[in-house]
């Protein structure tokens, strides 16, 4: 029969494993006849797995039907199987700088460390240096008004092989500008997925808003006087004290003016003169001069008594 192939096809790795290949036992070679061209291949090609390194000679014999009959053909190759690399070391960690003005935080997230390389699309080693994903995740009421809070390439997914390093550059590229509804304490956290052992990386930031206080205008100071130099003082001997008598009672009047004060005469009332209408004028003017001589008498009787009790 004629065909185009080889009459087998063997492939031995160097090692006792079994050999590959597609031998056809029971086939023999006609040594006259026409002749025909062949070619053999294995389109697929064979895999094979060593246990241990060391340099190794791997054989390739096709057997076809030649001259005389069954004739081999070879190929050798020389392989060195080495130690399996290691898989290199790769760690990330993420981080949230900021500054504070007033009520409004200023932040630049980051990532730093090294990551594996990518599969994305056909490139089965691509090499970024950015996370596959990130996110930032900020309090109730507060409100960004610029930079990016997410990110990455979706559509990536992590090798283990090779070592990337991070992009220094922050994330999103320009600063993420958040402002908080009023003074306090608040938490901001970023969150990032890497092709490392962590796979996810996150940083928590705390950021105190402290209260704001009235501006105060700039007041011009009061010059002031330069301040005299002490001088030594001179003793001075301290003035007499003024000595004040106390003043005597004023003296009572001696008995002899009080005496002279009483006898002196007082004036005696004129007694009412009464008429007698029913007598006559003598009768009248004698009760008038009795009346004058009894007052008198009763006034001396009076002055006696006051004497005689003092």
């Amino acid at each position: 029969m004629s065909r185009y192939g080889a009459m087998s096809f063997f492939v031995d790795y160097g090692d006792d494993a079994d050999p590959d290949g597609d031998g056809r036992p029971g086939l023999t070679c006609e040594t006259t006849g026409p002749t025909s061209p062949f070619r053999d291949s294995v389109s697929s090609g064979y895999s094979h797995t060593y246990r241990k390194a060391d340099t190794y000679t791997i054989t390739a014999t096709g057997y076809y039907c030649g001259e005389g009959g069954l004739q081999t053909v070879e190929k050798a190759a020389t392989v060195n199987m080495a130690k399996p690399a290691p898989a290199p070391k790769v760690s990330a960690a993420a981080h949230i700088e900021y500054t504070v003005d007033g009520l409004t935080a200023t932040l630049v997230p980051s990532v730093t460390g090294t990551q594996h390389e990518m599969k994305y699309g056909r490139n089965k080693h691509a090499k970024y240096g950015v996370p596959l994903v990130y996110t930032m995740s900020f309090p109730e009421g507060a409100e960004v008004s610029g930079g990016a809070t997410k990110g990455g390439i979706k559509r990536a997914t992590c090798t283990k092989h090779g070592s990337v390093e991070f992009d220094p550059v922050m994330l999103s590229g320009d600063p993420v500008v958040v402002t908080f509804p009023k003074p306090g304490t608040y938490e901001v956290t970023l969150s990032a997925d890497a092709c490392t052992s962590q796979r996810i990386v996150s940083k928590a930031a705390t950021i105190a808003v402290p209260p704001t206080h009235p501006t105060l205008e700039p007041t011009t100071p009061t010059p002031t006087e330069p301040t005299p130099t002490p001088t030594t003082p001179v003793p001075t001997r301290p003035a007499p004290t003024t000595r004040f008598r106390r003043s005597r009672r004023p003296t009572r009047p001696s008995r002899r003016r009080q005496r002279r004060r009483r006898r002196r005469p007082r004036p005696a009332r004129a007694p009412k003169a009464e008429t007698d209408r029913m007598g006559d004028d003598t009768n009248a003017l004698s009760l008038g001069v009795a009346g004058l001589v009894g007052a008198g008498a009763l006034g001396g009787i009076v002055v006696a008594r006051r004497r005689l009790q003092q």
